[in-house]
């Protein structure tokens, strides 16, 4: 495959639990950032809780996609699990850990085919870690199609035309984050 790869990690499949437990224990924080949602048209069935962000300094107006810089959120603090995990994966990719986030997205819903465009994403690779997909999670990028399992790592080129779907009646959630 060309626009896929399915990463094999032991660890992490034991991991899955830890984190939808931390997550559940964190559910009214779906709600308290809908900035992506609002500002991103083809996101708009999700909603997303940022444990890393664009770390954008005061007077800055590059557009988002080219700022390089990123830092926690003040929600890290309440996912100590979710972030182990995560620099756990960056040591294991041999890389860094940028932006991170876990997004849900609405039953029966899509997000809208297209293309991370930008000075940082044009140096970065893109992961999803599967959390909760009851119907499995389509995933299309470039002319190839996958549907992702939880408990599985898939790095995907989000720099070709891609899209996702929820072909199911409950959310799908997934751990979304960036490797330098």
């Amino acid at each position: 495959m060309k626009y896929f790869k399915n990463i094999a990690c032991p660890e992490i499949c034991a991991t899955s639990s830890m984190l939808l437990e931390e997550l559940s224990n964190n559910d009214r924080l779906w709600f308290e950032d809908q900035s992506r949602q609002k500002r991103v048209q083809v996101q708009r069935h999700t909603q997303s809780i940022p444990l890393r962000a664009v770390a954008r300094r005061v007077n800055d107006q590059r557009a988002t996609e080219d700022i390089h810089e990123s830092c926690v959120t003040p929600y890290a603090a309440l996912f100590p699990v979710t972030m182990t995990f995560l620099d756990h994966m960056a040591h294991h990719l041999n890389g860094s850990l940028e932006r991170a986030l876990y997004v849900r997205l609405l039953p029966w819903s899509l997000v809208y085919p297209h293309i991370d465009h930008g000075a940082y994403y044009a140096v970065r690779d893109r992961y999803h870690f599967v959390i909760v997909s009851p119907a499995g999670s389509y995933l299309k990028s470039g002319d190839e199609e996958v549907v992702m399992r939880p408990g599985e790592l898939w790095w995907f080129d989000n720099k070709a035309l891609h899209e996702s779907a929820n072909r199911s009646e409950e959310w799908r959630v997934h751990l979304i984050f960036d490797i330098f």
